[in-house]
């Protein structure tokens, strides 16, 4: 039987602030907090789980930066992930 897993890709924007890379570390922390298997990047993060814990950690990300911060998040969201 084959895992459910997704792959999710997530590049974090923040917006009219001149603490961008505060804002991008509070969430490559939030990400490495949350306990899925993650690879940061230049521009983007890339994470792998169950469908349901990738978009809880979106969800997460979202409640928790849209206190602080106007941000705009691209997602590109695969389940052809290639992992066994």
């Amino acid at each position: 039987m084959e895992k459910n897993i997704i792959t999710c890709e997530i590049s974090f924007l923040p917006l009219l602030t001149t603490e961008v890379n505060r804002y991008v570390g509070e969430v490559v922390n939030i990400i490495a907090k949350f306990g899925l298997k993650h690879e940061v990047g230049l521009i983007s993060t890339i994470v792998e789980g169950s469908p349901e814990s990738v978009y809880d950690l979106l969800k997460e990300i979202s409640l928790r930066m849209g206190i602080k911060v106007k941000y705009s998040m691209i997602i590109k969201v695969s389940n052809f992930c290639g992992c066994e």
